[in-house]
């Protein structure tokens, strides 16, 4: 996706939001209204009429306003700015807010604009976020981005309105430089940390059911024999994690490994 495109799409979100807000004002201006008019008498009734008119103009007015100042922002920013600047989800406050909006909105984003709704991937560089990559699951991908690749995956799901970012969060080695949870199993365990990063917004048993198929594409990508995957979940990552595990059991018997939700 471009950075036009996503600017443009981040535009018609925030536009429908506002817009939105201006609607449950109207809603509840209108409700005022039909109350204030239950009390006057039938000979107000034309005047009750004119100012439901008006106000209704009104309202359609400030929120088709409203969506077009923010197509027009849009569309200023994605001319004004230097060529080759990145996109919004490509810098580090973007890439927060991205994963924020497909936690609150996130069937909206799938089916509205999906643009901005989340796949779900591997990612790979997770620590220089939002440098982060995703990693396409063929065998030559899966083994430049995991070069010391074990036998035991550990594969780490952020929460609601997270991302892959979060589980850098307050980790540091003894020489200061940021180290993930994933890094010290690695160090201490051997195991392979693999992060994942997904629409937080989607139902639990759909995100289920992707991660239990990337899962299959991983294990048959990755470099050495998978002998376990240990699910790491935090917070609706958990869910996400036993829900996969719940779709794996149909599949267990052709040869899937072990999948055991932490």
């Amino acid at each position: 996706m471009t950075r036009q495109d996503e600017l443009r799409a981040s535009a018609r979100l925030i536009g429908q939001a506002l817009s939105g807000t201006v609607g449950v004002v109207g809603d509840m201006h209108r409700a005022i209204g039909r109350r204030v008019a239950g009390l006057l008498p039938a000979a107000a009734s034309p005047v009750t009429a004119a100012h439901d008119a008006i106000a209704g103009a009104a309202y359609s007015a400030v929120s088709v306003g409203l969506q077009l100042a923010a197509s027009a922002g849009a569309q200023a920013l994605s001319v004004t700015r230097e060529p080759g600047a990145p996109s919004p989800s490509q810098t580090r406050m973007g890439s927060l807010a991205l994963a924020a909006a497909n936690g609150l909105w996130g069937d909206t984003l799938a089916a509205r604009h999906p643009e901005l709704a989340l796949p779900m991937t591997v990612r790979a560089n997770g620590r220089d976020v939002p440098l982060g990559r995703d990693v396409p699951l063929d065998r030559a991908s899966v083994a430049a981005a995991f070069p010391d690749a074990t036998p035991r995956l550990v594969v780490f799901l952020h929460g609601l309105a997270e991302s892959d970012a979060s589980w850098w969060g307050g980790t540091a080695g003894d020489d200061e430089a940021p180290v993930s949870y994933g890094d010290r199993l690695h160090r201490d365990l051997g195991c392979s940390p693999v992060y994942v990063r997904y629409n937080s917004g989607l139902r639990v048993s759909d995100n289920g059911r992707d991660l239990s198929r990337l899962l299959g594409d991983l294990t048959a990508a990755w470099p050495v024999l998978a002998r376990d995957i240990t699910l790491v979940g935090h917070s609706m990552g958990g869910l996400v994690a036993r829900s996969a595990c719940h779709d794996a059991t149909g599949t267990a018997s052709l040869g899937s490994p072990r999948c055991a939700p932490s």
